[in-house]
């Protein structure tokens, strides 16, 4: 299954392709919202899943949360595509759009993992986005879910932040980037 509108969500505003709830909807909703690109199941499968995952995020009281979000999104995959996608300042992505990010349905775990799309207006100086994000920019709107939920939780906040210093200390230096930006 991917997440993504045609046409994008919009300045942190849309979130339609969010895994944002909406309430009382059947699994035939959200085929306005994600485009299965394929699976090895019939469609319903593939949206029922979806959906389940939707409201385990969604809906499941807060003190159950971090033991249920295990069981249907790969929360370390997860955490790890939002604090690079919030380095790379993606414009084009879950954390700003809501939209034009992909995900897998690992049918193994039963779990959604992450997969980068379109992570080409990173660090564009065309767009009038803010480059001094916060790195838990996200947290406090209810429009991203996977941002709103996951970080009030310390374990995974500070897992996050973890990861964000990891990719600044590994990658953001001048000894590693600058020898990869000059072989692109």
């Amino acid at each position: 299954t991917g997440g993504g509108v045609p046409g994008g969500g919009g300045a942190f505003t849309g979130s339609n392709s969010a895994f944002v709830v909406f309430a009382g909807q059947s699994a035939w909703y959200y085929t306005n919202h994600y485009i299965l690109k394929h699976t090895a199941t019939n469609t319903l499968t593939a949206l029922q899943r979806l959906t389940n995952a939707i409201y385990v995020l969604n809906l499941t009281p807060t003190n159950q949360l971090r033991d249920r979000l295990e069981d249907v999104f790969a929360v370390d995959d997860w955490l790890w595509f939002l604090a690079i996608e919030n380095l790379f300042v993606d414009d084009d992505s879950y954390w700003y759009k809501g939209a034009d990010y992909g995900f897998y349905y690992e049918p193994t775990s039963g779990r959604i993992h992450p997969v980068e799309h379109d992570g080409n207006e990173s660090f564009t100086a065309t767009m009038a986005i803010n480059y001094n994000l916060s790195p838990v920019t996200g947290a406090t709107g209810n429009n991203r879910p996977l941002l709103f939920r996951l970080l009030p939780i310390n374990e995974l906040r500070q897992r996050y932040l973890a990861h964000m210093r990891t990719v600044l200390d590994e990658c953001f230096n001048p000894a590693t980037a600058t020898p990869m930006i000059d072989a692109f």
